[in-house]
């Protein structure tokens, strides 16, 4: 929940990377269902904004927990700077999609160089879930699906089985395979940054990190 300390107006959300939908916020100032908070943060300025948040155990990080917990207190506080009062199918939400009516149920074929490496039973299986799947948000996924774009610039995602797959479905890497393959991925593509220091204002305490991605972890 964002709360205005000037104006008591409040926004309710839900997010698994709170600093990427901030930033989501900042960037997309044309999106309907955006306009009322992303007005707030501009007027009021950043600083005068209250960031309040439950943080929901991994083992219970499922989107329907994230986005029920989000429509409780939509019902229950009828945030003024929520223009839509339901969850799910929103931009800045999970996103409206052509496959989100198959969702839960039909195959993501992974392939890497028309070679398929893994299938995951459903979208819910692909995401989210750093035991079982890429931990990876729905958005990104969604979005591979729907503009045929390449997770992680490798990974080609399909709901359409293949032609050259046999009916045995024969895959190249086991589910732990292709979790540590998509990691190492990840770490490959994470460019050197200089040290960075962090200043907590309170009290002036300082955290030195030796690159970007120790400050991120």
């Amino acid at each position: 929940m964002l709360v205005n300390n000037v104006s008591g107006l409040i926004y309710v959300g839900s997010s698994t990377h709170f600093g990427l939908r901030l930033l989501h916020y900042l960037k997309n100032s044309t999106q309907t269902n955006l306009r009322l908070v992303l007005q707030n943060i501009r007027d009021t300025k950043i600083a005068n904004l209250t960031l309040q948040y439950y943080r929901i155990p991994l083992h219970l990080q499922e989107e329907r927990l994230l986005h029920g917990l989000e429509q409780y207190y939509i019902l229950s506080l009828n945030p003024g700077l929520n223009t839509l009062k339901v969850v799910n199918g929103i931009p800045g939400g999970m996103r409206i999609s052509a496959h989100n009516s198959q969702m839960t149920s039909v195959p993501i074929y992974v392939s890497i160089s028309d070679q398929i490496v893994y299938i995951f039973d459903s979208l819910n299986g692909i995401t989210n879930n750093a035991m079982t799947g890429l931990n990876a948000s729905t958005n990104t996924i969604i979005n591979c699906l729907d503009n045929d774009t390449l997770f992680l610039g490798i990974y080609q995602l399909s709901r359409i089985r293949p032609n050259n797959l046999s009916e045995l479905e024969t895959v190249l890497m086991t589910r732990e395979e292709i979790i540590n393959h998509v990691n190492k991925v990840r770490l490959s593509k994470i460019i050197y940054t200089p040290p960075i220091t962090i200043v907590r204002l309170l009290d002036n305490t300082t955290f030195n990190f030796i690159n970007f991605n120790e400050a991120r972890k």
